[in-house]
């Protein structure tokens, strides 16, 4: 490792501090990709602390339920290193959750739903709520999401004409919302479960109208938010609600690493807030530990060139230029006159690389569109027996063996979780739409609840044979599980649980489990278990087992990234990093695309998008460009993007991989970082 520039250091620590012990009762901390941000934010709460504020009066908010989790663990290690005890923990969250721990807190879901309720997931949208809503009205999957959609993009944006949201083809009925209002607000109940958005609209449109004290029944002081420019426009009322009672917020994130226009967030939150707000302390971290500057400099190059005139004035520079050894890094644009070339000059330098002692995890091949890019790269990868992670592979809970495993754990840890119990139910062989509707209309008619069915030994009366039979076999699960505590140690369960998993699914589930905890400590406890599988990355699963290892004062283990190469998609790659990252596909007609390019402000976010994605490379960044490609079974000639006038430099024509040359010094460059 290289040592940093003596007043470079400073500056960027001094930066890091600053913001961290800034006392506005509002602060906006622009932050650059590798420039420390998470170093603010835990300092942020470990000075609270210091001062006094208790750690239940604080609160964090990130985007996705796994980067609050992450977000939490880095909070609570920091501390811990500090010496400073949290008791009960940093409470962390999406804003979803944070919006139903306010409706919880006001006694307000207790009149909706037996229990609280859990904000479903992706696959518990698709596969459950998509699923049963079709089944009654036979509209069709498709359709039943474009519903859902309409209806989504009300709750986050509170306008059903939103400029994001592109309505279908077939304009959405009356009676198609009448028909999916009913049936929401009856598997709402059922499940005791919420769709995403709907519940930060209920908070919002009851603290407008004044019912709803939002910092009385929270019961904070402080609000640390993560990747602020993610928000959608209901997730900003919510903020400034909060701001309005007296919540001191913290928000950081990088108005250019906006990339969710299809999730309605927009720059504009983080660009606004000092608008919005008096005394805002702003602040920039510009110094970046990340990237090397030939990386880094296209990327603020690119930015430069595609902004508008509201983009938060920045200035970037380097760890790397001014250390010791510098590490000037490097940044290859190539060109090749067909896609299938492109692959191979893909895989072969991936090849060279690792013959040369890269390992493959840190090599990152990020593409824009899977559909058109993904086959021929890992066909190529595949022709060299090279092993490679990709974003269609299923991770554990993309399969249903791992779904079930999850909610089998999620279960155990709480009892109340009634969409686990419809996963684990749905999941078993031979139960459909059919019979799961038919449960739902018994359970309805008899005025039961879903939990109780399983959880107690009531007679099932009139229920049809066959549904009746499967509701015994689960209550044969529930019946296991019956005081268990999530504070078990994984030990003392694992047998168990193997045994409740060939019960109800097989020797598949007993084999996918038993290699997913493989590396986990046996001391661990079953809480801790189910946080590691619910997790969504790698690094991830990492933060976890760091957290494990240090409740039980052992040391930490290697970084448990497989060692393969990472293929993703440039949204997936958020919050990642790799030593060298390829990036293909640079044509107008895949980035920014046809559905962009209409469009000024998506083509700055496809901008943006890039941005995000050059930024993930530490000591080399490979783009490239193919001048033709097959595209639904005809090869078409595409195009050059625009992005490609704004990297700095020309792109070669190039037919081989990286030489013996360019390997040689992209691998010294590393064994400096």
């Amino acid at each position: 490792m290289p040592v940093w520039n003596a007043i470079d250091f400073q500056q960027a620590q001094a930066s890091q501090a600053t913001a961290a012990n800034d006392p506005a009762r509002v602060v906006r901390l622009v932050a650059g990709p590798g420039t420390g941000k998470s170093f603010s934010i835990e300092q942020k709460v470990a000075n609270l602390l210091q001062s006094g504020v208790t750690a239940s009066s604080i609160y964090a908010v990130s985007y996705t339920r796994a980067a609050a989790t992450d977000l939490k663990l880095r909070i609570e290690q920091f501390c811990n290193t500090s010496g400073l005890s949290i008791t009960g923990g940093i409470r962390a969250s999406t804003v979803h959750s944070l919006a139903l721990r306010i409706l919880r807190s006001a006694g307000i879901l207790g009149a909706q739903y037996p229990v609280d309720p859990m904000v479903l997931d992706n696959w518990e949208v698709e596969n459950i709520f998509d699923l049963e809503f079709n089944h009654i009205t036979r509209f069709g999957k498709p359709r039943c999401a474009e519903i859902r959609s309409y209806w989504e993009a009300f709750w986050s944006t509170g306008n059903q004409s939103h400029p994001s949201y592109k309505p279908p083809a077939s304009p959405i009925t009356q009676q198609e919302q009448t028909q999916f209002t009913g049936f929401k607000n009856r598997r709402s109940n059922l499940y005791s479960c919420v769709l995403p958005g709907e519940i930060v609209q209920q908070v919002v449109q009851r603290a407008i109208a004044g019912t709803l004290n939002v910092q009385q029944v929270l019961n904070i002081s402080h609000l640390i938010v993560d990747e602020f420019q993610d928000l959608n426009p209901m997730d900003l009322e919510l903020m400034q609600i909060l701001i309005s009672a007296g919540v001191q917020l913290f928000a950081s994130g990088d108005d250019d690493q906006s990339i969710y226009s299809f999730r309605y967030g927009s720059p504009e939150g983080i660009r606004n807030l000092p608008l919005q707000n008096q005394g805002v302390g702003q602040h920039m971290l510009g110094h970046c530990f990340r990237c090397t500057p030939s990386v880094l400099n296209p990327a603020v190059q690119l930015m430069a060139t595609y902004s508008d005139p509201q983009r938060i004035p920045k200035t970037y520079i380097s760890m790397y230029s001014n250390s010791a050894p510098s590490v000037l890094g490097s940044f290859h644009r190539w060109m090749f006159s067909t896609h299938r070339g492109e692959a191979r000059a893909i895989a072969d330098s991936c090849q060279n690389l690792i013959n040369s002692g890269l390992n493959p995890k840190d090599i990152l091949i990020l593409i824009s569109n899977k559909r058109i890019q993904l086959g021929v790269i890992e066909d190529e990868l595949r022709q060299r027996n090279l092993n490679f992670d990709s974003p269609n592979n299923p991770g554990i809970q993309d399969t249903d063996e791992g779904r079930l495993i999850v909610a089998l754990m999620r279960l155990i840890c709480n009892n109340d979780d009634y969409i686990s119990l419809r996963t684990i139910w749905g999941l078993r062989s031979g139960i459909g739409p059919t019979q799961t509707e038919t449960l739902a209309t018994w359970i309805t008619n008899n005025q039961q609840n879903f939990k109780t069915i399983f959880f107690q030994n009531l007679p099932l009366t009139n229920l049809q044979q066959r549904t009746a039979s499967s509701v015994q076999v689960l209550r044969g699960l529930v019946n296991t599980i019956t005081g268990w505590a999530k504070t078990d140690t994984l030990g003392c369960r694992n047998a168990d649980i193997i045994a409740i998993l060939n019960t109800i699914s097989g020797q598949a589930a007993v084999a996918l489990w038993t290699s997913a905890v493989q590396g986990i400590d046996s001391n661990a406890l079953l809480s801790e278990v189910r946080d590691f599988l619910w997790t969504e990355s790698d690094e991830q699963k990492s933060q976890v087992l760091a957290a494990i290892s240090d409740r039980l004062e052992l040391e930490h283990t290697p970084n448990t990234l497989p060692d393969r190469i990472r293929i993703m998609t440039m949204h997936g790659s958020k919050g990642l990093s790799a030593k060298v990252v390829f990036i293909p596909g640079l044509e107008e007609q895949i980035l920014p695309g046809p559905n962009r390019i209409v469009s000024p402000g998506l083509t700055q976010e496809a901008a943006r998008l890039l941005y995000v994605a050059i930024t993930r490379a530490k000591a080399s960044c490979i783009v490239s460009l193919a001048q033709s490609r097959f595209v639904n079974g005809k090869r078409k000639t595409h195009a050059a993007s625009q992005f490609t006038n704004a990297l700095g430099g020309s792109f070669s024509t190039r037919s081989t991989a990286l030489t013996s040359q360019e390997v040689n010094q992209i691998m010294s460059d590393i064994s400096r970082l």
